[in-house]
């Protein structure tokens, strides 16, 4: 041996490695052939015995139509269908825009009174807090003195109309040429200066021309001169001048005093109508204009205002304290109306030729919290920082279960086909990595290996490996599943 290991020694070491290498195999080779032998015919056997191999070595299951029914296992007919194919979006609840309203002040102002608060119910109208502002309170007053002038106007016309009223029906008497006894009805009447002129001016007519006609009937019966009868005619002329300029005179002031009564009157309106604008444009309405008018808001708040809501809904937002001074740049309070939501889903690039405005989307918020409505629009524009288009949806939220701010899925229905082969989700099980369903045959259930094609949340075409007709499990093949598990591990254990 010690010239054979002197011999050995003379190699390198890589050489020597491999010397030894080939005898351990020649080794190997002479005594272990039987036992790898023994170990391929033993793993055959297993497969051959109920190992999980081939789908088609499983025994049946039997089960009869009592423990069915305990079990929970259905069986329908496979044939031709419809299937629904659906997007899965995500997206999240916002506040309906068209229903939000910033409250904001019209006028500069100091918060005296807050009356609303965040998470609060309010009606249409109702005054959130209350603000004292200057400006208001000049306002205030200018629509009092407003008011306080129309209501003189409006005397003062309804003045003039009775005195012409009165003067004409006097006119139209003295036109009859009445008597001083006829005259006496309108004594006491509202005339003004009227009547004493008119009067004056009847008598002396009627004076002038009593005179003149005794003094005619004299002068033709040659008692009288000819002077006194001249004097008498031409009094008589000057009596009828001054008597026809003097109606002349009334008719004309009654015209131009009543046209002015009516335009003093006009005008006193539109102070009183641009007074009551601005009033509103500073956040007052109806009711507040009314107890102005009426001295019922009292001397000591004649500057406050409310900050009322525009229309019926909750306090989602309160930017407002007791003593701050408010600018008209700075919002309240927010109050919206939660009776209806905007759910905006978030389109990616690749699927924007699926969705289009009009098609039916499912919005979920839970497992049981499921609504469906439809996309009522679709942003034209991609977001440059997700490459995302928006998709919105309207929903009805009278129970408030929808809150903005809350993430959601959905499922778009984007196209409706027709397979040959429609199975219900739930019929189609995994084993070994291959998709089957269990099939109904004389033995029992039996294993069918399908190929699945096209699927949305409850239903799947099936491509190959069952026929129309056939009756396959579409509930509970889970439970069979568990069978056939069971039985084959019962098998490979069994040697």
């Amino acid at each position: 041996m010690k010239p054979l290991m002197k011999k050995l020694l003379e190699y390198s070491p890589m050489v020597l490695g491999l010397l030894i290498l080939s005898a351990a195999m020649v080794i190997g080779c002479g005594g272990g052939t039987d036992d790898r032998a023994s170990d391929q015919h033993a793993e055959d056997d297993h497969q051959e015995e109920g190992g999980e191999g081939e789908h088609d070595e499983h025994a049946a299951v039997k089960l009869d139509r009592q423990k069915m029914v305990e079990l929970g296992v259905e069986v329908k007919t496979a044939g031709p269908g419809e299937l629904v194919l659906h997007l899965e979006l995500s997206g999240e609840v916002r506040l309906n825009e068209d229903r939000v309203a910033h409250i904001v002040p019209r006028t500069p102002g100091i918060v005296r009174e807050v009356t609303r608060t965040v998470g609060d119910l309010v009606k249409e109208g109702e005054a959130l807090a209350m603000l004292e502002s200057a400006e208001l309170g000049n306002a205030k007053v200018a629509f009092l003195a407003s008011r306080q002038q129309l209501e003189l106007a409006d005397t003062d016309l309804t003045r003039m109309e009775k005195i012409n009223r009165n003067t004409t029906a006097m006119l139209e008497l003295l036109d009859t040429t009445p008597t001083f006894e006829e005259l006496r009805k309108f004594e006491g009447a509202e005339m003004g200066e009227n009547r004493k002129m008119l009067v004056s001016a009847y008598s002396e007519l009627v004076l002038s021309k009593s005179t003149w006609d005794r003094e005619k009937r004299l002068f033709d019966r040659k008692i009288s001169s000819e002077s006194d009868y001249l004097a008498a005619e031409t009094g008589l002329k000057k009596a009828e001048a001054e008597y026809v300029a003097t109606r002349d005179s009334i008719h004309f002031a009654l015209r131009r005093d009543l046209l002015a009564a009516r335009r003093d009157k006009q005008l006193a309106e539109f102070e009183v109508q641009s007074a009551d604008r601005y009033l509103h444009v500073l956040g007052m309405n109806s009711d507040d204009l009314d107890a102005i008018a009426m001295g019922t808001s009292g001397h000591a708040k004649l500057a406050w205002y409310g900050l009322r809501a525009p229309f019926a809904g909750r306090v989602v937002e309160k930017h407002i304290t007791l003593g701050e001074m408010l600018e008209t740049s700075e919002t309240a309070f927010t109050v919206a109306d939660l009776s209806e939501v905007w759910v905006d889903l978030t389109i990616y690039q690749k699927d924007l030729s699926l969705v289009a405005p009009g098609q039916t989307v499912h919005v979920r918020s839970g497992p049981d919290d499921e609504i469906r409505s439809t996309i009522t629009f679709l942003s034209p524009l991609v977001d440059e920082a997700t490459r995302a288009a928006t998709a919105r949806v309207v929903l009805a939220n009278k129970d408030r279960a929808w809150r903005p701010g809350m993430f959601v899925t959905a499922s778009l229905e984007y196209e409706r086909v027709s397979a040959a082969i429609v199975v219900t989700k739930a019929a189609i099980q995994t084993i070994s990595g291959e998709s089957v369903v269990f099939v109904e045959t004389k033995e029992g259930f039996e294993l069918r290996e399908v190929e699945i094609g096209r699927r949305n949340n409850t239903n799947l075409e099936i491509k190959s490996g069952l026929r129309a007709g056939d009756r396959y499990v579409s509930k509970g093949a889970f439970v069979l599943k568990a069978e056939t598990q069971k039985s084959s591990f019962g098998k490979g254990h069994g040697h």
